[in-house]
């Protein structure tokens, strides 16, 4: 018998999702190794972060319908930065998209703002970016290993929300490269909040 359309169009669309999931892996696996080999370089130049930031929430923003949560984006605009975009860019999306993926019927925050770091010999303009869930959380002992490459939750996680585990290591590799860190905190059926600090401006001999 003839294929309803809707069956078709169906069909292209979970094609193009495995498609595209297969090419986040094999960038993943690709800009690890990079890192790795110390042939990743820093691009800086001027950007504007807020812009950036609402990029990444409207363009994950199907795949949070899809997982029927609400996002609560909280942005302070006109925000500039110099440092490397496509490594900030990096960060939020991998933050955003995991935080969605471990998140159903559920609330997605982004909070994003300037803040000031003062110490005796020490005074720099940073940025922190706080991504939100609550999803299903992470165990203590999770927590101390979710930051190594190729580690997930555990195998039952891999099952059924897919991925390589990469992402976390990645993203906390990235924030260092660009003078920055990030923490996180969770509790196991509570929800997951990391916390990530950047320079505003990056030093030019970073790399």
């Amino acid at each position: 018998g003839e294929v309803e359309p809707d069956a078709i169009v169906e069909d292209l669309d979970k094609i193009r999702s495995a498609g595209n999931h297969l090419l986040h892996i094999i960038s993943d696996v690709l800009d690890l190794s990079r890192i790795e080999a110390g042939k990743m370089t820093v691009d800086r130049a001027r950007f504007d972060l807020s812009a950036l930031a609402h990029e990444i929430c409207d363009a994950l923003h199907p795949m949070i319908i899809n997982r029927h949560n609400t996002i609560r984006v909280e942005i302070e605009e006109d925000l500039m930065m110099d440092s490397d975009a496509t490594k900030v860019r990096a960060i939020l999306y991998n933050l955003l998209s995991n935080a969605c993926k471990f998140t159903e019927n559920g609330e997605l925050v982004v909070e994003l703002c300037k803040t000031t770091t003062e110490d005796a010999d020490f005074h720099s303009a940073r940025v922190r970016l706080v991504v939100e869930d609550n999803g299903i959380g992470m165990s203590q002992e999770v927590q101390s290993r979710v930051f190594e490459a190729f580690v997930q939750a555990d195998s039952s996680t891999t099952r059924e929300y897919g991925g390589t585990g990469l992402g976390l290591a990645l993203t906390r590799r990235l924030a260092r490269m660009l003078g920055g860190s990030i923490m996180l905190e969770s509790e196991r059926g509570v929800g997951t909040r990391f916390t990530v600090d950047l320079p505003l401006e990056l030093d030019e001999s970073a790399d």
